[in-house]
């Protein structure tokens, strides 16, 4: 078999490849849609605004949905009848939608009043219905990772992706962009969660049970606060950014704020696809330690020179790829490549899998807490690369707390799932480049 035959199995075949695979084109979309606009001539103030919705959108509706995707992974290997158990995820869903639609409008009028009542007021509004119809429709991911459909997730991905970048793309075109951008999102979310429908519902629908209910919203409950306290880190970034920077601040910002794919969502799905293995596994979960930690010093040899090399050829990239407006942002972009320090390190999938959800509070409050704190330092000494700074640290000290925690509830040494001799070095080294370039080109 061929090299490229053999990796196209391994996406087919193997959920965390294909959640891997899924998880980098959507990001490598969004990222390519900003490319897109740029070298089309589209004003930065623009961009601004249609980065400012779409931030909008994750920031009011990834805390509940992180809370339950994660609840039903959990739930999954422990569940008998598992399309009852994602009926009841879907309802739970559904009944979330209007109280986060109303939460993206009070944010407009409250954070951006100028843009609320100004001339693109109207496609403003109508964005909340985008938010509304797209809650639910994120549940489709995970509902064909579970069920092992994995041809079906990757090609539906790359469909609905591909057509997000169309759309946008058209849309400026013509020249009626940001109100044209909205309709099309409008009509692909729709689309996506028909599908969705049909897929969760199949032939037979379940009639919601109380008690079923009741025991969705307990488990999801708590990781749905940690997803808010963990999450909010990258949003009250952008807020500080936004509310105290301005509108050209926030572009530059949120274009040099995109962490490495190949570290953050490589990292989130193969954390992901861990959990419901931990569950399944039982008593026999450490077992599987061994693998972890082998597969993450793979994924740190290979990731972390990638983000060093990256680090190098920022300068020259952002001016080129954005345009000379947006060199500015790669500054911000290296400091974000350090996140890879505590992405490669997974005591979070063990908690998960085990049932701890209390640790995973308490490590999303310390990380939101360090966020706070350092962000309105740093931020005031260092402008937006202190914001992006202050992100860095807050997810280490969260992910340094988790590890405390399974080393104080399981009695598991941090060596036993953590390469620690491989990180360690790999770390040392990408702080060396860092420093050096910055100090090169950004001062």
């Amino acid at each position: 078999m061929s090299n490229k035959s053999a990796s196209l199995s391994a996406i087919f075949n193997n959920g965390t490849s294909a959640l891997q695979f899924v998880q980098l084109f959507r990001f490598a979309s969004l990222l390519l849609t900003g490319v897109v606009l740029a070298q089309m001539g589209v004003s930065s103030q623009l961009i601004g605004i249609y980065e400012t919705l779409i931030f909008l959108s994750s920031a009011v509706s990834f805390f509940w949905l992180n809370g339950f995707m994660q609840n039903m992974l959990i739930q999954y290997a422990k569940t008998s009848n598992k399309k009852a158990l994602m009926q009841n995820t879907f309802w739970w869903l559904m009944a979330f939608r209007l109280p986060i639609t109303l939460l993206y409008l009070a944010f407009i009028h409250l954070l951006y009043p100028g843009l609320a009542s100004g001339q693109y007021s109207q496609p403003l509004m109508l964005f909340g219905v985008v938010i509304f119809i797209s809650g639910t429709a994120v549940m489709m991911e995970y509902v064909l990772l579970l069920e092992q459909r994995l041809t079906f997730l990757v090609w539906f991905s790359i469909l609905h992706y591909t057509a997000h970048i169309a759309a946008v793309a058209v849309a400026f075109a013509l020249g009626n962009g940001i109100a044209d951008c909205v309709n099309w999102l409008i009509v692909l979310n729709l689309l996506r969660f028909v599908l969705l429908v049909s897929v969760v519902f199949g032939k037979k629908i379940y009639k919601p049970k109380k008690d079923v209910l009741v025991k969705l919203i307990t488990g999801a409950t708590p990781l749905i606060v940690a997803a808010l306290f963990s999450g909010s880190v990258e949003y009250i970034s952008g807020f500080f950014v936004s509310g105290f920077m301005g509108e050209t601040d926030f572009a530059l910002y949120r274009y040099g704020a995109k962490e490495l794919p190949l570290t953050l969502l490589l990292a989130n799905a193969f954390s992901a696809a861990l959990i419901p293995q931990i569950a399944e596994a039982g008593k026999e979960w450490r077992l599987g330690l061994q693998p972890i930690k082998r597969s993450t010093a793979t994924h740190i040899g290979i990731l972390f020179p990638f983000c060093a090399v990256l680090m190098v050829a920022s300068p020259f990239i952002y001016p080129t790829v954005f345009n000379p407006e947006f060199a500015e942002s790669a500054s911000v972009f290296n400091i974000f490549l350090l996140l890879a320090i505590s992405r490669f390190v997974f005591p979070q999938s063990i908690l998960l899998g085990l049932g701890q959800r209390r640790a995973i509070v308490q490590g999303s409050v310390i990380e939101l807490s360090t966020a706070i704190v350092t962000g309105l330092i740093l931020g005031y000494f260092w402008g937006i690369n202190g914001v992006a700074l202050s992100v860095v640290l807050a997810s280490i000290t969260e992910k340094a707390y988790l590890v405390y925690r399974v080393r104080a509830i399981e009695n598991v040494s941090p060596s036993q799932y953590i390469p620690i001799k491989t990180w360690a070095i790999s770390t040392a080294a990408l702080i060396v480049v860092f420093v050096a370039i910055h100090f090169w080109f950004f001062t």
